[in-house]
């Protein structure tokens, strides 16, 4: 709190700070540094009408109307409209605090807190930080003589677990959608839950849980087996102390989607794969009742159904409260369960409207979405790595049923890979399949897995999406054999993976050349890139400057981290925003050159 004694004892120390600590004083409250401000010690014209401005609102909050009263009326009667609008917003703000020492007088503590915190955002809108907030209410508390403590006190949530009603019998085996917005106040150190229908690993329709700062998951049960759908790092999205938001949508047989923020931060295929088992159990949060392990969190506005939401329908509950949760026809808590103190109200609220605002900016990370916003008459999309084009490709669903026109070019270095994309793409009248490598124009060693070792290969992911018997291991093939070996070692663990690689060459060319063999030269809508550990160079390769894609969609997590920061920042400078998606990065053209 400002203390008027020690701030005002002269003229200079005041006015001598500058408009900017004057500006503070205001924004605390601090009604009798104000009052004794000498307007004249300021030198700028400018800074010499907010300072008087200042000054009138001092002598009127300490009741002195008589000696403010000429300054408020030759202001408001200033032929520029910025200065009436000044006035304007000044003594609506000072009314506003009025209201709000009456309503503390009376005990009634939120009624004041909504008046000294409407005072504030009449002049500064919602960007006073929370913590001016506190300063200033209690600037306004203590002026009156009470102790302001009584009033900024948070009411904190009971460290209990919390089971959302009437969720025994609604099936969230398959389709589900749930969220709710986070509050850590410290990360945990073993597995806990934050959210789940659960009975054990393998018995739950779906579990959120989080171990510690750099690990959680999303998984369900099989009855016999936990299906693990995502592991992500918290602490790259998050710290304790601050609100997050958390969402899922598991469309059955479809994908997974992680949202943090309202924004897509990791998705998943699960075409093919078996949905949960289900079973008749509530939806806990913040822990499970049968192993006592609870949450050190406070949360808000938690919700569930058995529908799969759209990312807008999902950006949409960034900004709801219970009751339009409750109009929506999701299960949620009954009113009053939980319960925040005020401040700790309008914190939430400002920073679920900051985070809405980032996730429009980008129209969330759905990557299908941002394709189909691009306005091209004709789109065109290359594919560098694309293997057999279907299986595990992100934009094929997109390509077969969209109506819109497109171009695809389809480059793939493994021959034996050209009839699988030849078949799969037979339908598109404007395809170009180019048996090559994107890079320096020369040849390049290739590392594979050699063709008779294909059956004995343990690839889980692969079995369970149901994937033909060439499709993982020629998916790893790279230009290095280090990165071959080590997912040899993990797939087929009692075999030597040295007997198991193939090496070939192939031709390599700049992207340009490739598209002109092609006939299909000028800029590009989408660039999509999946060459295990070489992305870098394909992008380098690619003349981006040139033919700015307007979407990039490739891989760091096999670069190191020398490559990964090079790359970023030859992105950047190339005009790109780059946001990260589970494995996969998203490069958004911002700035064309």
């Amino acid at each position: 709190m400002v203390n008027p004694s020690e701030n005002n004892k002269s003229v200079e120390p005041v006015c001598g700070q500058g408009v900017d600590y004057i500006r503070r004083l205001w924004e605390l409250g601090d009604w009798e540094a104000l009052s004794e401000l000498t307007p004249q010690a300021t030198t700028s014209p400018a800074d010499r009408k907010q300072v008087t401005l200042y000054k009138a609102i001092g002598l009127a909050q300490t009741g002195r109307l008589d000696q403010a009263r000429p300054t408020l009326l030759s202001l408001a009667g200033s032929p520029e409209k910025q200065n009436r609008a000044e006035v304007v917003k000044a003594l609506l703000s000072s009314l506003q605090t009025s209201l709000g020492k009456a309503r503390a007088l009376h005990g009634d503590g939120e009624g004041a807190f909504r008046h000294f915190i409407e005072s504030a955002k009449t002049v500064h809108g919602a960007e006073l930080p929370v913590q001016l907030h506190k300063a200033r209410i209690r600037q306004q508390i203590e002026s009156l003589g009470m102790d302001a403590e009584l009033f900024l006190t948070p009411q904190l949530q009971e460290k209990n677990a919390l089971t959302l009603p009437n969720t025994s019998n609604l099936d969230l085996s398959g389709d589900l959608s749930f969220g709710l917005w986070l509050k850590l106040h410290s990360w945990p150190s073993v597995w806990t839950m934050i959210a789940g229908k659960f009975l054990s690993d393998t018995e739950n329709e779906f579990c959120l849980r989080i171990k510690n700062r750099t690990t959680a998951q999303f998984f369900y049960g099989q009855g016999c087996k936990a299906v693990v759908l995502h592991t992500w790092n918290p602490s790259k999205y998050f710290n304790t102390k601050q609100w997050v938001h958390l969402a899922l949508v598991r469309k059955g047989g479809k994908f997974s989607r992680l949202y943090i923020n309202g924004i897509i931060r990791a998705e998943r295929d699960i075409e093919g794969m078996e949905t949960a088992e289900k079973l008749t159990a509530e939806v806990e949060l913040l822990g499970h009742k049968t192993d006592e392990r609870v949450l050190d969190a406070t949360i808000q506005h938690p919700w569930v159904t058995n529908q799969a939401l759209t990312s807008l329908k999902v950006r949409a509950t960034l900004l709801a409260k219970s009751g339009s949760l409750n109009e929506y026809g999701y299960q949620r808590l009954p009113k009053g369960v939980l319960n925040l103190a005020l401040l700790d109200e309008v914190e939430l609220e400002q920073t679920a409207q900051a985070r809405w605002q980032a996730a429009e900016a980008v129209q969330s990370l759905d990557y299908h979405q941002l394709v189909d916003a691009l306005e091209s008459e004709n789109l065109k999309v290359v594919v560098v790595g694309a293997n057999d084009g279907k299986n595990n490709d992100p934009l094929y669903e997109y390509l077969a049923t969209t109506k819109r026109k497109n171009t695809v070019v389809l480059i793939e270095p493994q021959r034996q890979l050209i009839p699988y994309l030849e078949e799969n793409y037979r339908f598109h009248p404007d395809k170009h399949i180019v048996n090559a490598a994107v890079g320096p124009e020369s040849t390049i060693t290739l590392y594979g897995v050699k063709e008779e070792y294909w059956e004995q290969l343990d690839v889980s992911y692969a079995r369970e999406r149901g994937w033909p018997a060439y499709r993982a291991p020629t998916g790893v093939a790279s230009s290095n054999k280090d990165h071959v070996v080590s997912w040899l070692k993990k797939h087929m663990p009692d075999r030597n993976p040295e007997r198991a690689i193939t090496t070939f060459t192939t031709s390599s060319f700049g992207l340009e050349s490739i598209l002109e063999k092609a006939g299909t030269k000028g800029e590009i809508d989408v660039l999509q890139i999946d060459t295990e550990g070489f992305d870098d160079q394909v992008i380098y390769a690619s003349d981006i400057t040139t033919y700015m894609p307007k979407i990039i969609f490739f891989e760091l997590v096999h670069l190191n981290d020398t490559r990964t920061k090079a790359l970023l920042n030859f992105l950047r400078v190339s005009g790109y925003d780059v946001y990260s998606v589970s494995e996969d990065s998203i490069a958004l053209l911002t700035v064309k050159n």
